[in-house]
Parts: structure tokens; sequence; C-alpha cells
């Protein structure tokens, strides 16, 4: 064997430098920060409205009720800011308390967005997508009978992002989802002490009407359908909070 002989032996046993790369890089292991889980856990009780519109949030008392630093409760406060669901003035956090400006301007975006979903998903939906929403609302028209708001905003929130999802438009479902959450905290903070089973049912009515177009596969149908109901409901969140 020659010495070209033995360098074309040695090239052929060698792997090829990106295969070595990948060889000694160490395995990593992705965990959600610790700002992450407080800004998670904050939101939840914004949400809930353990924290109701116009709670001053001090960071040392939170801070404390974590278990954590105030460094990871700041972060995780200011990603609220961001999402639209706290407000800073430069010195202090506060959940936010929506103007009627606020509500009109939310509702807007949210209703060009949700019938744009609406339209997609009606030419992309899948049987299974279908049957969920089905079973949705025929859960919502059982737990309305029991008076059960909780679960039909939780429901009405659920029924849109399904809706989003099968839309098939990823940019379209990450812009929705921030701005379904302002709407949730709205519309939560309208159901504060009063009964909206009238309400209610006519949500339900609107969401069926909506589905029927859905399984009809009816884009220019769905859609109109949605704004329908999206312009509907920001006029009855608009008389709840008397803006």
């Amino acid at each position: 064997m020659n010495e070209w002989d033995e360098e074309e032996e040695f090239q052929e046993e060698s792997p090829p430098l990106e295969l070595m790369m990948l060889r000694e890089a160490p395995a990593r292991i992705i965990r959600q920060s610790l700002s992450q889980q407080a800004g998670e856990a904050i939101k939840k009780r914004i949400l809930s409205l353990d924290l109701p519109p116009g709670t001053r949030l001090v960071v040392d008392t939170l801070a404390e009720e974590l278990g954590v630093s105030r460094t990871p409760v700041r972060e995780g406060l200011r990603e609220l800011v961001n999402q639209g669901l706290v407000t800073y003035d430069g010195n202090s956090y506060m959940v936010t308390r929506y103007s009627r400006r606020d509500v009109e301007e939310i509702f807007s975006i949210r209703r060009a967005l949700e019938v744009l979903a609406a339209r997609q998903a009606a030419e992309r939906i899948s049987q299974h997508a279908l049957q969920e929403l089905r079973a949705l609302c025929e859960e919502g028209a059982r737990r309305l009978r029991e008076r059960d708001t909780k679960f039909l905003v939780e429901m009405d929130s659920r029924f849109h992002e399904i809706i989003a999802e099968q839309s098939g438009n990823a940019r379209l479902q990450s812009m929705l989802a921030s701005l379904r959450d302002q709407a949730w905290l709205i519309r939560r903070w309208g159901f504060m002490n009063r009964l909206a089973e009238y309400v209610e049912t006519v949500t339900a009515a609107e969401h069926l009407a909506i589905l029927e177009r859905l399984e009809a596969h009816d884009p220019d149908g769905a859609a109109a359908r949605m704004e329908e109901h999206l312009s509907r409901g920001e006029q009855r969140t608009l008389e709840w909070l008397g803006l």
C-alpha cells in the first residue's frame, strides 16, 4: 500500500467534521425560566380576577407570595406589560383597567383576525376539530342550565382558540393569543356581580351558527357569522362595563 492509499484509507475512516461536532455537542435541556413561571402565575391570578383590573402590583409582595426573588417577578411583569394585561407608569405596576377606547381597539383588531381565522379554518378544519367544537357547544348548553358562567367564559375562549388553530396560520394564532387574553379579562370583568344567562344564551346560539358554516366548509358564511358574533359581543361588553 503506497502513501496515497494510506491517506485515502485514513480519509474514509475519519467522520466528517459536521458529524464530529454533532457527536461532541452536549445534550440541552430547556427549562422554563423563573421569570416565565412568575409571569404565568401572576397572569393566572389576573385572568381569574383574583387580581382584578386596577389592582396595584407590588413586586416585593408578589415575590414573597411566589417564593422567588424580585428580579424574576419584575421580568414577568414586564412581559405582562407587553401582553397588555399589566400597566407600568414608570414607578409602579397595575392590572390594566380598560377604557372604552381600549375595548374598541382590542375588539376591532381581534374581530378582523378572528374573521380571517374563521375563513381559513372553514377550508381546512378537520373532522376531529369539528367534533370538539360540537362537544364544546353541547357542554356549554348543559353548563348554561347550571348557570356556570365561569366555565362558559372558558368555553368561549377555547371555541375561538380551536378555530384559530384550524386556520393553519401560525402567525395569526400568535397574534390572536395576546388579544384573546385581554378580551377574556375584559369579559370576565364584565361578569362581576351580574347574571349573564341571557347573554350567554345568545352567545351559544351564535357559536352554533359559526359551527354550522364550518361544518359546511363555507368560508364566506363562517367569516360572516364570526363578524356578526364579535360585533355583537363588543356591544354587549361595552354595555356590561357601562363604558
